[in-house]
């Protein structure tokens, strides 16, 4: 594989590839029904009507209408009349610069392999005009986005959800756990991700076993202070399998505490749905169980339900983002910026500070990070839990 080789490919084909435009499956002709239903070619008339209606009202094209009803209506396929009348449709877009570069790195991996075996060629792939074919790509796109009137407040720097609606995600996920225990599930994913700055990935792959119970010095407070710590060795950032750790104290807020919210889950898990209690005789009969089980105790959860979970708590908080999955990891990461943690305790809990002195002896923990995303101040001293006073009676 040669730069050449590279920019060859990209210009003749990857750059000229388009999203494919999802088509509108064709409808089984009904049989007239009793009780006044309407026919097929009666709702075909009446779908066009509503799509010119709109398209009138707010001055738009018929095929602008067609997406937003798309967006709007989960599953909306329109009818063969409305079809008929718009002629074919559009074109799909071009890739975008993050989709080409993803088809770059595929390549530039197949380039280290083949070096690994002794390959003559050693110069990088990812020459000047690749990258020139990229920013050329992010030009493309800022104007298109321009052209097509895209909103400009997705993924811009309010998008997410405030203190207030992370505080509406908990309650909602909360009130609606008797009728959907996996909400327990799902609030414990959204809490690692938001507060130990996990990928959706790393939150999946999590298991007992990768759980401790760190104890800092009586200095942080006149409550006992404990961090619960994950391992991480596996994942997007982590290649190599070296040891990685994050945790988080007990929150002030108990809605916001993971501690609280993994204990409910624990508990819902072994003492309500049924499910064995690990023996802990030996490392075997409980080191695959999984935080976020699936199918079983041992089975990750999987992502498509991962992010239907995410998906409709969000829906329920009247929260709109393109991410889901991913969004508590940069929402965590924006609100520690806006309560005054520094950049490089931000980079430490993230894993982006990839520095010898981290990797290889610090503990990964940055404690003002912590103390801060907890709800207190960024020096030691003032960690006081209230509802920490009172010991539960041995009976409950």
């Amino acid at each position: 594989m040669t730069p050449d080789k590279l920019a060859a490919w990209l210009k003749e084909d990857i750059l000229l590839r388009r999203v494919p435009v999802r088509r509108p499956r064709a409808r089984a002709r009904a049989r007239p029904r009793k009780g006044g239903r309407q026919s097929p070619e009666q709702v075909d008339a009446a779908a066009l009507t509503e799509v010119k209606s709109l398209a009138e009202t707010l001055e738009v094209p018929v095929t602008n209408i067609i997406e937003l009803l798309a967006d709007d209506r989960e599953g909306y396929v329109p009818p063969a009349a409305l079809s008929q009348a718009i002629g074919t449709a559009p074109e799909g877009t071009l890739y975008t610069k993050g989709t080409v570069d993803t088809y770059i790195a595929a390549v530039i991996e197949l380039w280290r392999l083949q070096v690994a075996h002794g390959g003559s060629n050693v110069e990088n792939p990812r020459s000047i005009a690749v990258r020139g074919f990229l920013e050329q790509r992010g030009r493309q796109r800022g104007r298109h986005d321009r052209a097509s009137f895209k909103d400009r407040g997705s993924d811009g720097i309010q998008a997410g959800y405030s203190p207030d609606e992370w505080l509406r995600i908990q309650d909602i996920l909360l009130s609606g756990a008797a009728f959907t225990p996996q909400s327990l599930r799902t609030r414990v994913d959204l809490l690692f991700g938001h507060y130990y700055l996990l990928r959706g990935e790393n939150r999946r792959k999590m298991e007992l076993a990768d759980l401790s119970l760190l104890e800092y010095p009586p200095a942080e407070g006149p409550t006992p202070c404990h961090c619960l710590v994950t391992l991480l060795q596996d994942g997007k950032m982590n290649k190599t399998a070296r040891k990685e750790f994050m945790g988080s104290l007990r929150h002030k807020d108990p809605l916001l505490c993971t501690q609280g919210a993994l204990a409910q889950l624990l508990f819902w898990r072994w003492h309500v749905a049924g499910e064995t209690p690990p023996s802990f005789r030996c490392r075997s009969d409980w080191y695959r169980i999984k935080v976020l089980v699936g199918q079983n105790c041992e089975q990750e959860l999987s992502y498509p339900t991962q992010l239907q979970e995410t998906w409709r708590v969000f829906g329920a908080a009247g929260i709109i983002s393109s991410k889901k999955t991913h969004l508590p990891r940069r929402i965590g990461a924006q609100s520690a910026e806006t309560y005054g943690t520094s950049l490089a305790q931000i980079s430490q809990a993230g894993r982006w500070n990839q520095s010898v002195l981290c990797q290889a002896y610090l503990t990964h923990l940055p404690r003002e990070f912590l103390r801060i995303v907890a709800g207190f101040s960024s020096s030691s001293g003032d960690y006081y839990l209230a509802r920490a006073a009172h010991e539960p009676p041995y009976t409950l």
